[in-house]
C-alpha cells in the first residue's frame, strides 16, 4: 500500500471510531480536517464527515460539541460520586429475576429505565447480594428497598404480567 493509501485508511478508521462516540478519534478527525484544509488536500471522506457533522448543527439544532463528538474534559463527576442508589438497583434486579427475567434481560430493563450501565448494576448486585436469596428477603422487603424506583418497577412488573 502506498503512503497515501495508509493515510486514507487511517482517516477511514478514525472516522469510524469517531462515529461510534470515541472522543479521542473525533479530535483526531478534526485535526486531520484542519491539516487537510490548510494544505488544500482535504480527502472526500473527511469532507463528507465534516459536512455531515455541520448539518447536525445547522439542520437539527444539535450542539456543536455534541455534533463534532467533543466533550469538555473538565466536566463530569468527581471520583467516588454516586449517581444511582445501589440498594434500589439491587432490589429491582432481584425482583425482576424472581419474576422470571434472565440476568441480561433484567440488566437491560434497568439500564433503559434508570440509565445505570451494566457495571453499575453488577456493582449494586454484588454489594447487596443477599437480596437475591428468597430465604433472606421476601418480595415485600425488596419492594420496600426500591425507594425512588418503586413507580418504575410497578409499571415494569405490571407490564410483564400482561405480556405473559
Amino acid at each position: 500500500m502506498t503512503p497515501e493509501g495508509y493515510e486514507r485508511e487511517h482517516e477511514r478508521e478514525t472516522i469510524a471510531l469517531a462515529e461510534k462516540g470515541d472522543t479521542d478519534a473525533a479530535r483526531e478527525a478534526l485535526d486531520l480536517i484542519v491539516h487537510g484544509l490548510a494544505s488544500g488536500n482535504l480527502s472526500k471522506a473527511l469532507s463528507d464527515y465534516l459536512v455531515e457533522r455541520l448539518l447536525r448543527v445547522l439542520d437539527r439544532g444539535q450542539r456543536a460539541d455534541e455534533a463534532l463528538g467533543l466533550r469538555d474534559r473538565r466536566r463530569g463527576r468527581k471520583p467516588g460520586t454516586v449517581t444511582h442508589d445501589a440498594s434500589a438497583l439491587a432490589a429491582a434486579f432481584a425482583l425482576l429475576i424472581r419474576r422470571g427475567y434472565k440476568a441480561e434481560s433484567a440488566k437491560e430493563v434497568l439500564r433503559q429505565e434508570t440509565g445505570a450501565d451494566k457495571n453499575t448494576i453488577d456493582r449494586a448486585r454484588n454489594s447487596h447480594s443477599g437480596y437475591e436469596d428468597p430465604a433472606c428477603f421476601d418480595e415485600r422487603d425488596l419492594v420496600s428497598f426500591l425507594g425512588h424506583l418503586a413507580p418504575k418497577m410497578d409499571r415494569i412488573l405490571v407490564g410483564a404480567k400482561r405480556e405473559r
